[in-house]
């Protein structure tokens, strides 16, 4: 799920929908050099905080590398 505007927007939800919307978001921007990921939402406890950017480095990181070397290849 996308919410915001294109200067400031929010996504969550699983891999492959944050994989998704920011792959869109992305190429509407016409690429980008860096992303601000902010995961501790709300006063989330530290494990789930953990959790999150574990799986976000572990599922999403990884295709989006991907699609940038396909991008600058």
């Amino acid at each position: 799920t996308t919410l915001g505007n294109p200067d400031s927007i929010a996504i969550a939800g699983s891999p492959a929908q944050v994989i998704d919307d920011m792959s869109r978001w992305i190429e509407a921007a016409g690429g980008v050099d860096r992303l601000i990921i902010q995961s501790d939402q709300g006063g989330m406890p530290a494990n789930r905080v953990r959790a999150s950017v574990e799986l976000f480095a572990a599922e999403v990181m990884p295709v989006l590398a991907r699609q940038a070397r396909t991008v600058v290849a």
